[in-house]
């Protein structure tokens, strides 16, 4: 699937506008031939992992099935959905029989992070099949945090933040839902616009990499649109819901 990363909802959404629904299953097509594909690259991947010392673990994902916009109401569909689909798409996704319902769109919860000296900060990404300057965020799984309600996907992006930046919660304002951006893997991007109570210079006192972040990318806030602009994956989507180029409260096809 050869797919550019796209805004699917753009708006500005608070937990009070939001509800989660639970889907018993995923409505992910299956198609054989692909599946067997996934299975071999996944098994290339334990084997990648175990000598590198990294554990790969096929826990349950949070796909989302579908959002739905009544008003400024927003319901978003959650059904499991293995991990091991998820990281074999991100290898295989120009497949020649990859097509829209054969991804895996995992929700991923992003932070938009803005300081308290108004700089803006991205993640350098070191994972297995990843290296990229992303935004800071990670994959909604139940053993990281189990979605009930809303505010429980604001409490894992809170989390999220804290684990890599290490500045406690109390600090981390998580604002608005800014929109998706379904990008051109297939994973469903949630863009949170956040707040930090803290410099820049106050945060890589306290940084360490790990949990796939190896640094930090500091952005001027004036800078930030070129940043996005010219960023890798998804990324370039992100700047529309950040300059008002999409407007709000309506789905993008």
């Amino acid at each position: 699937m050869s797919i550019p990363s796209r805004v699917t909802l753009s708006g500005s959404f608070s937990p009070d506008q939001v509800t989660i629904r639970h889907d018993p299953v995923s409505d992910r097509i299956i198609h054989p031939e692909l599946e067997a594909k996934l299975d071999r690259e996944w098994e290339r991947q334990q084997r990648l992992a175990a000598e590198r010392g990294v554990t790969l673990y096929d826990a349950p994902v949070y796909r989302l099935n579908a959002h739905h916009l009544h008003g400024d109401t927003l319901t978003l569909h959650l059904a499991p959905e293995p991990y091991r689909i998820h990281s074999t798409l991100k290898a295989l996704h120009n497949d020649r029989l990859i097509r829209e319902d054969h991804v895996d769109k995992v929700l991923i919860a992003d932070a938009l992070i803005r300081t308290r000296d108004d700089v803006y900060l991205f993640a350098h990404i070191r994972k297995l099949v990843e290296h990229t300057t992303y935004l800071i965020g990670g994959s909604c799984t139940p053993e990281r945090q189990i979605l009930t309600t809303s505010t429980d996907l604001w409490n894992y992006m809170r989390s999220k933040i804290d684990l890599i930046l290490r500045t406690g919660e109390a600090r981390i304002q998580v604002g608005m839902l800014l929109g998706f951006i379904q990008n051109e893997v297939g994973c469903i991007h949630a863009i949170f616009d956040t707040e930090v109570d803290a410099t820049y210079e106050e945060i890589l006192e306290h940084f360490q990499p790990g949990n796939g972040v190896g640094g930090l990318e500091c952005v001027p806030a004036e800078r930030l649109v070129p940043f996005l602009e010219s960023g890798e994956g998804y990324v370039p989507a992100v700047a529309p819901l950040v300059t008002g180029l999409v407007s709000p409260l309506i789905p993008v096809s």
